[in-house]
């Protein structure tokens, strides 16, 4: 999670904000709009006195979407596929769009319950699906952005 940056809301506007395409959970959404920055020819400062405190709280934020190692539901896997296909840096996107959906099962948690094998290849697999979708409709930016006028 790179939620602990700073930036005029201007600038930030003006490369269409962050990509509203990164759905639920929202994995990498940060991580996409830092490589259009970037791209944009704009840097990163490293400001050690801003800092965020966390709520360690039972419910809300991600865990509104349920438990990413339980649950049918793709919340939790479609940012991260999403940002596979969008990512023009993305290095062998390719090859880790196709392997995630192994490497979430290739955990002690599911050599040691083997049952929950099945619903986290349903989840990973729709999230694919979902992430295809979306990338097919192009990026949601703010209004009067479109990715042709980038």
């Amino acid at each position: 999670m790179g939620g602990n940056f700073s930036l005029r809301r201007r600038e930030a506007l003006e490369l269409g904000g962050f990509d509203e395409n990164f759905v639920r959970v929202a994995y990498q959404f940060e991580r996409e709009f830092a490589d259009r920055w970037r791209a944009s020819g704009n840097t990163f400062c490293f400001m050690p006195q801003a800092a965020i405190h966390h709520l360690k709280a039972a419910s809300g934020g991600t865990r509104t979407f349920g438990d990413h190692l339980t649950t049918l539901f793709p919340a939790h896997s479609v940012g991260a596929y999403y940002y596979l296909l969008r990512s023009p840096i993305a290095e062998s996107r390719v090859r880790e769009f196709l392997a995630r959906p192994l490497r979430s099962i290739a955990t002690r948690r599911h050599l040691r319950r083997p049952w929950w094998i099945p619903v986290t290849l349903v989840a990973e697999v729709t999230g694919m699906l979902w992430a295809l979708a979306l990338y097919a409709r192009g990026p949601r930016y703010c209004a009067g952005r479109s990715e042709a006028g980038a």
